[in-house]
């Protein structure tokens, strides 16, 4: 059978043309899979491929980011409450002064011109390397809960049955406050660099406070929704997010619900350390190559 010119001329256009859409359903599906086991928002992955991939301006691509992680956030929260491993009171301590360094943030990088917008990103993807390093390396055991603090529960308390050993996990936090008051930085980060501040937040509960990894990890999904949906409010408001962008969004959120599903079906038994690994891979690339963008 023979194809004419013309006809190979349409099909190589039909596919240019859908590639943006395959790119942002594909990246949906990383942010569903990273976002699910690894308990962070997914814009650390969405920004820089809005920027590198699709040639989007860094702010868009941060009220984009932002908006996916709301959802997101709403996606892996209700899987992670129903189980009982989000301890959602400690969760809404560290909302309330996360969101407001989101706030600050987002209004003071909707001020900043691209380039600083860019140099900000790469450093801040650098960092957050540096943090999933420490999370994967350092990880720091519960105090169990005594038989007195088991009949009048502390109010920081928490308790749930770990899927893989089928055991209680009863646990009491300390310095909960003190996470707290560390928490402003992960809404730093959301408010400037579109991320949900999950990275920061995981070993904030763990090593602060001693909340068990998994725990940390449900909680955190529930806390980086708050956060990115102060931040987009300050985005949006400020008009970077228009018709364009809702299309996209539902690209990327189509994806995030495939990649949910896997994570969940099949990719349960990956260790938290190899996909860390391969996420600070990423974001080591992603850095230099905005970086590099910013500085030409």
């Amino acid at each position: 059978m023979n194809i004419e010119p013309q006809s190979l001329n349409d099909i190589h256009t039909v596919l240019t043309e859908n590639i943006p859409y395959l790119i942002q359903f594909f990246v949906g599906i990383g942010v569903g899979i990273l976002g699910y086991l690894l308990g962070i928002g997914g814009g650390i992955l969405i920004v820089p491929v809005l920027i590198l991939l699709l040639d989007m301006p860094a702010h868009q691509a941060v009220a984009i980011s932002l908006i996916v992680i709301v959802a997101n956030s709403m996606n892996i929260s209700l899987k992670h409450l129903k189980s009982g491993m989000a301890n959602i009171r400690v969760g809404l301590l560290l909302s309330i002064t996360a969101v407001i360094g989101s706030l600050v943030a987002s209004i003071i990088s909707v001020g900043l011109n691209g380039k600083t917008i860019l140099l900000v990103l790469g450093i801040i993807q650098l960092i957050v390397a540096v943090l999933t390093y420490i999370k994967s390396r350092a990880t720091k055991q519960f105090i169990p809960l005594t038989e007195e603090e088991e009949k009048n529960l502390p109010f920081f308390a928490g308790k749930y049955i770990d899927k893989s050993t089928k055991v209680e996990i009863k646990y009491n936090p300390i310095r909960v406050y003190t996470a707290a008051l560390t928490s402003t930085l992960a809404g730093l980060f959301a408010g400037i660099a579109g991320v949900g501040g999950g990275i920061l937040l995981i070993p904030t509960m763990n090593l602060i406070s001693y909340v068990p990894i998994k725990a940390a990890t449900a909680t955190s999904g529930l806390i980086i929704g708050f956060t990115a949906f102060s931040a987009s409010i300050v985005y949006i408001s400020a008009g970077y997010l228009d018709s364009n962008s809702i299309i996209l969004i539902i690209h990327i959120l189509l994806g995030l619900q495939v990649g949910t599903f896997l994570s969940n079906k099949f990719l349960s038994t990956i260790t938290d350390k190899k996909l860390s690994y391969l996420l600070i891979i990423l974001l080591v690339v992603a850095s230099s190559q905005i970086l590099l963008k910013a500085l030409r």
